[in-house]
């Protein structure tokens, strides 16, 4: 449940909201570190973790780890990062307001989270209802 409200940008704070100067490849970091979320490894079910030197000092202290590392592109690495700021989502002060009160059960924050989801994505999908045809009988078809 906690998973479903984070990645879907329910626990964002303001600065990530308006301006967070650090998105994609820009970072005051040595080292980023992270899971490889993207394309390249999504059969994977160990999961992979990546690592980004920003720096000169943060590649030699990669290369001094006693792990294996395999280079890829930063496009690929970075693939499943943000490019710029999320959009606030209708009811996302509702939501945060939730995270913070003590006597919210996540279970309570999470069915409510679902119900705005599923109307957003009813709203999606009268906006472009031959695209919405178009996946369903792909995904069922």
């Amino acid at each position: 449940m906690f998973y479903t409200l984070f990645l879907g940008d329910c626990c964002l704070g303001k600065q990530c909201l308006e301006h967070c100067k650090y998105k994609y490849d820009h970072s005051s970091a040595d080292i980023r570190i992270g899971d490889l979320w993207g394309k390249a490894y999504i059969n994977n079910e160990d999961g992979v973790s990546a690592a980004i030197a920003f720096t000169s000092k943060g590649n030699e202290i990669l290369r001094q780890c006693n792990c294996e590392l395999r280079e890829h592109p930063f496009s690929l690495v970075a693939e499943g990062q943000m490019k710029a700021s999320p959009l606030k989502k209708r009811g996302f002060e509702k939501i945060q307001k939730s995270l913070k009160d003590k006597n919210i059960i996540i279970e309570d924050i999470y069915e409510m989270y679902m119900k705005i989801y599923k109307i957003e994505l009813w709203k999606k999908r009268l906006r472009n209802p031959l695209k919405s045809v178009f996946n369903l009988i792909r995904k069922f078809g």
